[in-house]
């Protein structure tokens, strides 16, 4: 858990709006910090691929959601098209591991196993929409295939809970951009 919360906060200051550029004096040093973050963005991906390549058996449940939140992050980070590819690959590896361990594990467990599933799902989703298209067409079909491999696992609950929590709004955020786009 101490890892991800390592490779969150090095996510988080990318992503955080006080690297925003306001015009000030102070532009250069925004700019000096901006490009310290993405150094270490890249320096800090390749362990959260060891992780995800070689430790997710060693996951609980708890570590398994921080694992995919951690890895959606890095998804929806803007600086580096490759990182944003290579961790939607990853939830698709994480996806299959966690229908893997549901498989053995106990009623109680699978409870959890569903949850970090429907989580992954919607993090999925929410990459589906990103801007840039290679990203959003590359986390629709990990998705899309992910539901469709599996589907036939899900049962009644799981697959009303990912129409209702993933399917419903993506295609609530798919209106609102082509909205968007057409402007007034």
């Amino acid at each position: 858990s101490l890892i991800f919360g390592i490779l969150k906060t090095a996510i988080g200051r990318l992503n955080s709006k006080k690297y925003a550029s306001s015009g000030s004096s102070e532009e250069s040093g925004g700019n000096m910090s901006m490009a310290k973050t993405i150094v270490l963005v890249r320096i800090a991906f390749p362990s959260l691929q060891l992780i995800c390549t070689d430790f997710l058996s060693r996951f609980n449940s708890a570590m398994l959601h921080e694992c995919v939140d951690t890895l959606a992050m890095f998804g929806l980070q803007q600086e580096d098209l490759n990182i944003s590819l290579a961790a939607i690959g990853l939830l698709w590896t994480v996806s299959d591991f966690v229908l893997e361990k549901k498989q053995k594990v106990g009623i109680e467990e699978q409870k959890k196993i569903d949850d970090i599933w429907m989580f992954l799902l919607a993090r999925l989703s929410e990459l589906c929409s990103d801007d840039r298209p290679e990203v959003r067409n590359t986390a629709n079909q990990t998705l899309f295939r992910t539901i469709g491999m599996n589907g036939k696992k899900f049962t009644l609950e799981s697959w009303s809970e990912c129409v209702w929590r993933v399917l419903f709004p993506l295609l609530e955020r798919v209106k609102i951009s082509s909205l968007a786009d057409k402007g007034p």
